[in-house]
C-alpha cells in the first residue's frame, strides 16, 4: 500500500511540474541563433522577426532590448545608447502565454494593475523596466517601459535601427497571461 500512496505522491508532483512549466517564461543566452520557443515581439518594414531580448550594461542592470532576426549585437538604451554584442538574452516561452495590449503615460498604472505585465530587466538597486513596444517608421521596435518620477507617469524608450534614441508616450506593453491552460 505504501508502494501505491508513494506512486500517486511522485505522479502528482510530476504533473503539478509540468503543468507549471507551460505557464512559465524564461531568459535564454542569445548568441545571433534564434531558439525555436522564442517569444516573437512583431515585425520590420520587410517583414523579418523581431524577438525581445535584455541585455546587462555593466554597472548599471539588465535593459530590454530588441532582437533583429539574423543579427547578433543589439542596441540598449540605459545611460546613453549601447552598442552590445555579450551578456543578451532572448525572452523564450509558449507563445499563447502573452498578449500585447496598448497604454500610455498615464493609464499604465491604473487600467493594467490587474495584469502581470512582463519584466524585462532593472536598473541595479532601482526601477524595473517592462516590455513594451511601438511602431516606427522601420516596423515595429522593442524597448522598456519605466514609471517616471514616481506620479504614476510610464514611458517608453527604446533605440531604432540606426542606434537612435526612441521616446514615446503611447505603447504596447507586453502581458503574461498565466491563467491560460492549453487544451490538450
Amino acid at each position: 500500500m505504501s508502494k501505491f500512496v508513494l506512486s500517486l505522491v511522485v505522479f502528482a508532483s510530476i504533473a503539478t511540474l509540468l503543468v507549471h512549466s507551460l505557464k512559465d517564461y524564461y531568459w535564454r543566452d542569445y548568441d545571433g541563433e534564434t531558439p525555436d520557443d522564442a517569444v516573437l515581439g512583431g515585425h520590420d518594414k520587410n517583414n523579418k522577426s523581431i524577438y525581445i531580448g535584455q541585455a546587462y550594461v555593466q554597472n548599471e542592470g539588465l535593459v530590454v532590448v530588441q532582437i533583429d532576426q539574423d543579427q547578433k549585437s543589439v542596441y540598449a538604451e540605459m545611460e546613453g545608447i549601447q552598442h552590445l554584442d555579450t551578456n543578451i538574452k532572448i525572452l523564450c516561452g509558449p507563445p499563447y502565454l502573452f498578449y500585447w495590449m496598448s497604454s500610455n503615460i498615464t493609464k499604465l498604472h491604473t487600467d493594467l494593475k490587474e495584469k502581470q505585465l512582463v519584466v524585462g530587466g532593472h536598473e541595479d538597486g532601482a526601477k524595473r523596466y517592462f516590455v513594451g513596444r511601438i511602431k516606427c517608421p522601420d516596423g515595429v521596435c522593442i524597448g522598456k517601459v519605466l514609471e517616471q518620477g514616481g506620479d504614476g507617469k510610464s514611458i517608453f524608450y527604446g533605440v531604432d535601427r540606426n542606434g537612435e534614441q526612441l521616446k514615446a508616450d503611447s505603447y504596447d506593453v507586453l502581458v503574461n497571461d498565466n491563467s491560460f491552460v492549453p487544451n490538450k
